[in-house]
Order: structure tokens, then C-alpha cells, then sequence
């Protein structure tokens, strides 16, 4: 009998290592051109998963051996060969939900969490009895767990514990804590907000119709820096406006913790919504009062409803509150369960579509424009500080 070894990337040679010592036969699995050689056994090794899977389906390997392990043939996946094999996978940088990614095997019924035990700091040194084999020294390095095991799949081992999720539910109750009030009322802002609040007054000796340039915050998609970009901005009715055309939106941040009323103003582009505001508390690393939007009678509302829920994530259109996650908890966490809150946060990824935005998880990158640490500008309650300088800057340009 022959042993296949996946080695297109990977820690394959420590696996060939161990067969030598066996004295079995084996050899490595690079390309097409391999599979015609005959094996009985497969080995996935540890590595990078979504490296593997990718160099899998651009050799064309992918359904040869997907068809392999469906009609029978013994595989063992070790770490990022689990998580080939897994049916569903959780992300660990994700939303939490379980996904089937396109370029894995998705052979075994179960769902795997990735790096589940932390870090490479994080790693250890463990044993399990396993089924028909006896104690079985492991290692944990940045491992994936398995999470749910499905009709089909047999657990042979369990290290440190029971299975916590059985059947996408969690086989525990969490019992219940009293949180401080000063944990629960953290909405503090200082100040009432209406929609004259968000009003941004034109520069002395503009007169109407003028172009003002003010500097603005370009958000990326799937970027922590952003860029200081500069837009035009037409005076209207002595104010400055959100700008649709250029992509350009009012952006405010307010200290919500101490009551002292302080907020600063800006404009970001690259969020493309049309209509509407959007706010949130969590907003690193001070988690002020962030709010985003086209007009001032959304955005007091998008502000307006937040303080009055104790904080969390906030989508408005045209008067009316369209997606709400509340986090009454420091204004950063609920305390209901994982399925309950996964539905309120998809519901929100959805009415952020409604307003026109197409940028993957936009929360996640409205969250960092306070960041003030990061290049190359970030807004805080303090005002616009450009973080290649860590000077603060004024908001029109020519003003410093």
C-alpha cells in the first residue's frame, strides 16, 4: 500500500519523516501529473489552508481527490488538512457564521473554527485517548477545533473539555451576571444633538455658491490605513454640505464618556451611500460617538437612537431607523446569544446595501477613522489629526 502526501505547501516533510520511520511507502502529491500514480492512503498536512485550497483548484486536483475521499479512501488531515476537509468553517477574523468555502474538500461532516486556541504564543503541548489507538501525545499550534460534528463523522477524541457546539447551538447556558450602571450608561455625550448640531459652517469670506476645499478621509475596502484626500466643496446656505457626487459625507465624532460635549468634524468618501446615516459606538480606540451621513436630520437621528439604546451600530434613511444592533454593555457588547445577535448583525449588513454602500463589512472600517495612530488621517473628538505628522490639522485647507 501507498501513501500520497499533499505538498504543495505545508509541513508535508515532517509527515513523509514519520512514514520513513514506519517504513512505509509514500510520495508527494504536487501536481496533476502525480495523480495518475496509484495510493491507497492521503495525507493533508498542516500549512495555510486557503493557500492549499487555492493551488489545489489552480492545479486541478481539487474534485480528483474530493471524489477520492467520497467514495472511501482513508485521510488524514492534520491542522490546515482538518480544516480542507472540513464541511463548514468558521473564520477567526469573520462574523462568526459558518461558511463552505469554495476551494476546500468539504468532505467530513463537521465545522472547524480556525486558530481556535490563539496565537502562536498560545500554543501547547496536550494528550487524548483516542478511539482503538490508546493516550496520543498532540500539539496545538494556532489549531483549528473542531466545533459541531454532524451525521456521518465520529468523534475518536476530545482534548480539555466537552464539545461546546453541537448542531449550529451551543450545549451550554451562560449564567447570568449584573453589570455595574457605570458599565450600562455610557452614553454620557454632554450635549443634546439635534440636526442643526451636525451644520457645518462655511469659512469667514466665503460668500454662497463658492468652492471650499476641505480636506477628507478616503476609506479602502479591506484596508486599516486610509489616505488625506482633498475635495471641493460648493457653500450652501453658509454651510458646508455631504457632498453625493464626489462621495463625500459629514463625519462626527463625540466624546461620549466623560460628558464633556466635545465632538470633531469631518467629511470621508468611499462608503457610495446615496441616502441616509449611519453611527456607531465602536470606534477604536477611544469608542466615541461615530456618525456618518448624507443629511443632518438622519445623522441626529442615527446619534439620537444610539444614545437612547446605551450604544452599538445604527443604519437610517429618510427618518426611520432601517438596522439596529444595540450594545447597551460599555456600548460595545449584548449579552444575547451568538445566533440571536448574528441575525441582528446580517439584518445590518443588509440595510447598509439599502443605502447604496458596497464595501465588505463597512462597520469594521468605519470603526478605525477615529483610530488616530493609523495613517494617514483620522478624526477624533479633538478634531482632524494627519497621522503621518501626529499634528492636528484644520478641516479647510489653507486654515492651519
Amino acid at each position: 500500500m501507498a501513501t500520497a502526501i499533499l505538498a504543495v505547501q505545508g509541513a508535508f516533510a515532517e509527515h513523509a519523516a514519520v512514514l520513513d520511520e514506519l517504513g512505509e511507502p509514500w510520495f508527494e502529491l504536487r501536481c496533476l501529473r502525480n495523480m495518475s500514480r496509484h495510493f491507497d492512503r492521503l495525507i493533508l498536512p498542516g500549512g495555510e489552508s486557503t493557500v492549499q485550497g487555492r493551488l489545489l483548484r489552480e492545479e486541478g486536483m481539487l474534485s480528483t481527490i474530493r471524489a477520492l475521499v467520497e467514495e472511501g479512501m482513508p485521510v488524514l488531515g492534520t491542522c490546515a488538512g482538518l480544516i480542507l476537509l472540513a464541511e463548514h468553517v468558521v473564520d477567526d477574523d469573520g462574523d462568526g457564521r459558518p461558511i463552505r468555502p469554495e476551494s476546500h474538500l468539504g468532505t467530513m461532516h463537521v465545522t472547524v473554527e480556525r486558530n481556535a486556541y490563539g496565537r502562536q504564543l498560545a500554543s501547547f503541548h496536550a494528550t487524548g485517548d483516542f478511539m482503538g489507538i490508546g493516550t496520543v501525545p498532540m500539539s496545538f499550534i494556532r489549531a483549528p477545533r473542531i466545533v459541531d460534528v454532524r451525521e456521518g463523522a465520529v468523534e475518536l477524541a476530545r482534548v480539555d473539555g466537552d464539545i461546546v457546539a453541537e448542531n449550529d447551538a451551543c450545549t451550554f447556558d451562560l449564567a447570568p451576571f449584573a453589570y455595574p450602571a457605570w458599565v450600562t450608561h455610557s452614553m454620557r455625550l454632554g450635549r443634546a444633538i439635534t440636526p442643526e448640531t451636525f451644520r457645518v459652517a462655511a469659512p469667514a469670506g466665503a460668500d454662497e455658491g463658492d468652492a471650499v476645499t476641505v480636506r477628507v478621509i478616503e476609506v479602502l475596502p479591506g484596508s486599516v490605513p486610509d489616505r488625506e484626500a482633498r475635495a471641493a466643496l460648493t457653500v450652501t446656505d453658509g454651510a458646508l454640505e455631504s457632498d453625493l457626487g464626489q462621495d463625500v459625507l459629514k463625519t462626527f465624532v463625540f466624546e461620549r464618556h466623560h460628558e464633556t460635549g466635545t465632538f470633531g468634524v469631518g467629511f470621508t468618501k468611499g462608503f457610495g451611500i446615496k441616502r441616509g446615516a449611519m453611527a456607531s459606538t465602536v470606534a477604536h480606540d477611544a469608542h466615541n460617538l461615530l456618525v456618518v451621513g448624507t443629511n443632518d436630520a438622519d445623522m441626529a437621528l442615527a446619534a439620537n437612537t444610539l444614545a437612547e439604546v446605551g450604544g452599538g451600530m445604527v443604519v437610517v434613511a429618510d427618518g426611520k431607523v432601517l438596522g439596529l444592533v444595540e450594545l447597551p454593555i460599555a456600548g460595545l457588547m449584548n449579552d444575547l446569544d451568538a445566533l440571536a445577535m448574528s441575525e441582528k448583525v446580517h439584518h445590518l449588513e443588509e440595510t447598509w446595501a439599502q443605502i447604496g454602500c458596497t464595501m465588505p463589512s463597512p462597520f469594521m472600517t468605519m470603526a478605525l477613522i477615529p483610530l488616530a495612530c493609523l495613517p494617514e488621517l483620522r478624526l477624533t473628538n479633538r478634531g482632524l489629526v494627519d497621522c503621518t505628522t501626529f499634528q492636528f490639522v484644520d478641516l479647510v485647507v489653507g486654515e492651519d
